[in-house]
């Protein structure tokens, strides 16, 4: 009989750890994310897919939806982790918010740079976001380099000059 290798059993128990920890999401649906955290997304976040599916009434309409997702292209289909980690990063800068929703922002951000096609057009803002969520936890460095990012995808997106200025 073939036993698991000690690299199988630790992948094992450290997905039963994240299934533990993850939070569960109301029946049906694909987030804990409240109907209000949901409406306050900006309109190009409400268009998205997995967005519009979470929200009770949809306010894009599908025909504007279609209209977006084919301007976008293929990687917008991913974008709905930058929709997500804005309600990450908005529910860790609340007064007494969990700062591990930074984290979880990042990690959704990262999701989109690895599965975004290198000339994905919100990719500029994706790296931004990130960089920006980075300075909150203090990690100024990544949040540079973040920045940098952000100017190698478009090298005139004038808010990641901003950013590192500021910086």
């Amino acid at each position: 009989m073939n036993r698991p290798t000690a690299r199988a059993r630790r992948a094992v128990a450290l997905l039963g750890v994240a299934i533990a920890a993850a939070e569960p999401a109301v029946a049906g649906r694909l987030t804990d994310f409240s109907q209000a955290e949901l409406r306050m997304l900006p309109r190009l976040c409400l268009a998205q897919q997995f967005i519009n599916e979470e929200l009770e009434s949809p306010t894009v309409p599908d025909a504007e939806r279609a209209q977006l997702a084919e301007a976008f292209g293929h990687s917008f289909i991913h974008y709905h982790h930058y929709c997500w980690a804005l309600l990450y990063t908005a529910r860790a800068a609340q007064p007494g918010g969990d700062r591990f929703n930074y984290h979880r922002a990042v990690d959704n951000l990262d999701y989109v740079i690895r599965n975004a096609d290198p000339g994905f057009a919100l990719l500029p803002d994706v790296y931004l976001q990130k960089g920006k969520v980075l300075e909150r936890t203090g990690d100024g460095a990544a949040a540079v380099a973040a920045y940098r990012n952000a100017l190698r995808a478009n090298p005139d997106y004038i808010p990641a000059y901003a950013a590192l200025a500021q910086h």
